[in-house]
């Protein structure tokens, strides 16, 4: 009959949909690629609302929580999930239909993966801004979806270090708090040793999100612009310096950072 997989490679909705029709809802649940992904989570890569929604019109009201609940090999549930998705309307129909299930709505957007990640916190992450909104409606304090478990990374770092400056900004809006925040992070320090062959040295340090992107050449159209600054952190100046050279969105989200300092 074919392989789930290779129908969602070529966009067979019908095929995937018949290959899981007939079978029993623990078939469904157990069933699993060699990635760890399951059937829910390639029904949610084919990025096609009406799919997921008659996917989990074919299993009982007990088993489509459990589909949804499911994780990957990272730990990545369904709302997880949606946030590598790029249509936002697969975000939006499942933050509805979790809501039908009062308790599970809730518990699953704040469930956290392998990293420490919420479904908030991995959108913001990967500069999925609209899929951000939408999730974050879903609370009135967002707060414990702003940093990660595991470390003091806090979600605008993710986004400055992913180059997401429009979510970067959004972020900002939302709690000009994260401007302050300090993240520590591993620097890369060229050493020179005896014999004149430069290597590399490690060394943990914690920085704004502004003085993360000051060690980021690659956010800039040249890196050039980094030399002329005698004080990187000198953030007003430093915008003044390098209006001439910035990516438009990187400008403005330094324009935007500046508003909170």
């Amino acid at each position: 009959m074919g392989d789930p997989v290779g129908m969602a490679l070529k966009g067979d909705c019908r095929g995937f949909l018949h290959y899981f029709a007939g079978r029993p809802a623990k078939e469904l649940l157990d069933y699993r690629t060699a990635n760890g992904d399951s059937a829910f989570h390639i029904a949610e890569a084919m990025e096609d609302p009406r799919l997921i929604q008659q996917f989990l019109e074919r299993l009982t009201p007990d088993t489509r929580l459990e589909a949804l609940k499911q994780t990957d090999a990272f730990g990545n549930n369904g709302l997880q999930e949606a946030a590598v998705v790029e249509d936002f309307a697969v975000a939006r129909f499942l933050v509805d239909f979790s809501r039908k299930s009062v308790d599970a709505h809730e518990n699953l957007l704040r469930v956290r993966n392998g990293w420490g990640e919420t479904p908030v916190y991995r959108a913001a992450a990967l500069g999925k801004s609209k899929v951000l909104q939408i999730l974050t409606e879903q609370f009135c304090d967002s707060s414990y979806h702003f940093h990660r478990e595991k470390d003091d990374m806090t979600i605008l770092h993710m986004a400055v270090l992913g180059q997401h400056f429009e979510t970067a900004i959004w972020l900002l809006n939302h709690d000009s708090s994260l401007a302050e925040k300090r993240a520590t992070v591993v620097e890369k320090r060229a050493t020179l040793k005896s014999d004149e062959l430069s290597s590399t040295s490690d060394k943990l340090k914690s920085f704004t999100c502004l003085e993360l992107l000051a060690l980021m050449p690659a956010a800039f159209k040249s890196a050039d612009d980094m030399k002329e600054m005698k004080s990187p952190f000198h953030y007003r100046t430093w915008i003044h310096c390098l209006m001439s050279g910035l990516e438009n969105m990187t400008l403005l989200f330094l324009i935007e950072f500046t508003q909170y300092l």
